[in-house]
């Protein structure tokens, strides 16, 4: 009878060394959620609710804060370098051009009504698209029901408040001319753009 090179137990050994990779065990191979956990679209669903119901309250105090006495308190919703776009011509940038146009010319607009028309979500930025009532107050003539489209980019801050980036009104608002257009400030020059 020949003898094998290797003794018969080391060369079983060999074999099911090199055989215990490839066979997988069917509880180690399956990966997936603990039984506590949502599913993902589950949770993913529920932070689009959230986020869209945090940004209905932020419009809607815009709407409130827009026909306030202080105008610091409408432009406190906006980021500090946020711009607003009132139709093709004329910009407002940073948060004090923003106060100062409040004070001077956008509390023409009363009893604003900012309603969500559209929605929509990606990481730390929102963007909604609705539409804006207002009445515009005229200086030598009674004041007028005005109706456009605005859209807003609103970002999500470290302390998890959202404010809003940029909001461009469709339409040309007219507005009075603004006697003070620029306003210093210490980090950087906002200016009211027409």
């Amino acid at each position: 009878m020949p003898k094998h090179p290797f003794p018969l137990p080391a060369f079983l050994t060999g074999a099911l060394l090199l055989a215990q990779p490839s066979m997988a065990s069917p509880a180690l191979a399956q990966i997936g959620r603990g039984g506590d956990q949502p599913a993902p679209n589950a949770a993913a669903n529920a932070y689009r609710t959230e986020v869209r119901n945090r940004l209905s309250q932020l419009v809607i105090k815009l709407a409130e804060k827009w026909d306030g006495s202080d105008p610091g308190e409408v432009a406190s919703l906006y980021a500090q370098r946020g711009v607003i776009v009132l139709g093709p011509e004329r910009t407002i940038e940073g948060r004090d051009a923003i106060r100062s146009a409040f004070g001077a010319t956008l509390r023409h607009m009363r009893g604003v009504v900012l309603t969500i028309d559209d929605y929509d979500l990606s990481g730390e930025l929102a963007f909604v698209r609705g539409t804006m009532v207002y009445e515009l107050l005229h200086d030598q003539a009674a004041g007028t029901q005005e109706t456009a489209t605005y859209a807003m980019v609103l970002r999500r801050q470290r302390n998890d408040d959202w404010l809003i980036q940029e909001h461009v009104v469709a339409g040309t608002p007219a507005l009075p001319e603004v006697k003070k257009a620029r306003v210093s400030s210490s980090s950087q020059e906002s200016v009211i753009k027409q």
